[in-house]
């Protein structure tokens, strides 16, 4: 991650989210942010370059990811 992206991120959830976190859910809350810009990135990748079997083995890695930081997220949030 980008060191400015990585400062916007913070100032973003220190205005919106933080007061209402404990630190787990902050990490967890950055964690997936990075993740979706990095499959957003990888998206872009494929779209200019089909043929590369070793981004779409990415997207997948990224996206099971994605799934186990969104069930932990459901799951604080519900219990």
């Amino acid at each position: 991650m980008e060191n400015e992206e990585t400062k916007s991120i913070f100032a973003e959830m220190l205005l919106e989210e933080i007061p209402n976190m404990n630190f787990d859910e902050i990490i967890n809350s950055v964690k997936l942010r990075k993740y979706n810009s990095d499959l957003e990135n990888i998206n872009e990748q494929i779209r200019n370059n089909a043929d590369n079997s070793e981004l779409y083995k990415a997207k997948k890695e990224l996206k099971k990811k994605i799934l186990s930081l969104n069930k932990k997220v459901v799951n604080r949030t519900l219990y």
